[in-house]
């Protein structure tokens, strides 16, 4: 569908910074990313179906990962 998916630079720094523990090392980074990233993509994907060429863009906004599109 010629659909991009952007992430910022604060948002790959916020969402090491949560998947990454001393315990579980980054086992978690898979979890975090299927929570923060790819049910709220499928999610935006199903209700807007979106056009062509549209770009996602994955951003930190005081510490918290948000989906946005242009």
């Amino acid at each position: 569908k010629n659909i991009k998916l952007v992430l910022s630079p604060a948002a790959k720094s916020a969402l090491a910074k949560e998947a990454i523990s001393k315990r579980e090392g980054a086992r978690s980074v898979r979890r975090i990313i299927e929570e923060r990233i790819e049910s709220v993509l499928a999610r935006t994907l199903l209700k807007n179906k979106p056009k062509p060429g549209t770009v996602f863009t994955i951003r930190s906004i005081k510490g918290s990962v948000e989906l946005g599109s242009r």
